[in-house]
């Protein structure tokens, strides 16, 4: 079983009242017992305020979402990054990128049960050529190359060189 959850925006205090966060985790807790999922994703926008946030800010943050986000060590817990968490574009730069996966993971391909999974930070697909914005179609390209190299692989073709393969599905 597969949880999709999006926009969270875990908002700094006072807003939202203790009883609306509360109702957010009761309900993420709640869908935790009663699915049974393997899998969660989190669709960005994990905070409000992430762009703005000051290290200690970002540090309350990232506490307040664990504990509401709290969830069972065989549920694996995949995060990416939204436009609240990073900033806009024009807002985004290398230290918030780094500091919100260096928290919830930089992994870009994910496979589950045949099923493989890319994860993508969409804000850097702005096609400027942004130094973030290149480094992002860097691993979508290399991601590219080790989707298809599997399928080759599968079929017999040796060029991609050894590797473990990944599922031949498309992507997600």
């Amino acid at each position: 079983m597969l949880v999709l959850n999006s926009w969270p925006q875990v908002i700094l205090p006072p807003w939202p009242p203790k009883a609306l966060k509360l109702q957010m985790e009761r309900a993420f807790q709640t869908a935790l017992w009663l699915l049974q999922p393997e899998v969660v994703f989190i669709l960005g926008d994990i905070f409000d305020e992430g762009k703005w946030s000051t290290p200690e800010a970002w540090a309350d943050d990232v506490e307040r979402f664990q504990k509401m986000f709290r969830h069972p060590s065989h549920v694996q817990l995949k995060v990416v990054a939204g436009n609240h968490d990073i900033g806009f574009h024009y807002e985004m730069n290398t230290y918030k990128v780094e500091r919100f996966e260096k928290v919830f993971s930089s992994e870009r391909l994910f496979s589950w049960k045949g099923i493989n999974f890319v994860m993508v930070n969409s804000v850097a697909l702005n096609g400027d050529g942004c130094g973030i914005c290149s480094e992002t179609e860097a691993e979508l390209i290399e991601v590219s190359h080790r989707l298809n190299c599997s399928r080759e692989q599968a079929r017999g073709s040796s060029r991609c060189g050894p590797g473990p393969l990944l599922p031949t599905s498309a992507p997600v």
